[in-house]
């Protein structure tokens, strides 16, 4: 049994705006998680130049142990990478919720293809592939605590740069699209004002016209009229 609700369009509106908030609040907190996957290659390279001076400054002895966060970067990319598909299928979503529910116009569907779905697409479909690609092959130079050449680092966190640019960029036009959403709202909440204005002023009118048609009110029974004494004869 399919149960339907029937719901207004503005209610359906808010409904959207409301998911698409979400959606924009899970991926700041992708862009976040891959920033913080940056910043620990960045901290892996400086280890691995510290250990390169090192052994040359011990004569080609060991530097130390290293820590490589090459497989925990990649467990961690793929997650965001999981994350953005779903976030994408949610914005897609709310581009045919709007379109099967007639709310739809050009404007808005051009900001949420040109500006969310066409870019997050290729995000999810090439970026992401390259960051995990570079992300591999440092995986695969530095197992056995071998240290990895600076090169190969560098490739990594090039990736992810790029990676995050993009998305800042799509996180930008969500920001857009949401604050387009908010004037949308804010324009229906002043035209509901603007009627209910009228509203009242139309039933105000009303009942000034039937007032006219009944004539003065009635102010009680009419008192009987006082007739003048009459004279008694002798």
């Amino acid at each position: 049994i399919h149960v339907f609700s029937i719901v207004s369009n503005e209610d359906l509106q808010f409904g959207l705006i409301q998911k698409e908030l979400r959606l924009r609040q899970r991926f700041e907190q992708v862009i976040d998680d891959i920033e913080r996957t940056r910043k620990n290659l960045l901290g892996y390279r400086r280890q691995v130049d510290e250990a390169n001076n090192a052994t040359d400054e011990n004569g080609g002895e060991d530097g130390g142990e290293q820590v490589n966060p090459a497989e925990r970067s990649i467990n961690e990319v793929i997650r965001g990478h999981n994350e953005t598909v779903a976030i994408t299928e949610g914005f897609a979503d709310i581009r045919d919720e709007l379109i099967n529910n007639g709310i739809h116009t050009q404007q808005t569907l051009t900001r949420i293809d040109e500006g969310v779905l066409n870019p997050l697409q290729r995000i999810t479909t090439e970026d992401y592939t390259d960051v995990e690609t570079t992300l591999r092959a440092l995986a695969r130079v530095s197992r056995d605590g071998a240290i990895p050449p600076l090169p190969a680092i560098d490739t990594a966190t090039d990736s992810l740069q790029s990676l995050l640019e993009r998305m800042r960029r799509v996180l930008r036009e969500m920001q857009k699209l949401e604050t387009y959403q908010e004037a949308l709202k804010l324009l229906k909440q002043i035209i509901d004002d603007e009627e209910i204005l009228l509203k009242k002023t139309r039933d105000e009118r009303k009942r000034d016209l039937i007032k006219k048609l009944n004539g003065p009110a009635d102010k009680g029974d009419p008192k009987p009229e006082k007739r003048p004494p009459t004279e008694k004869k002798p």
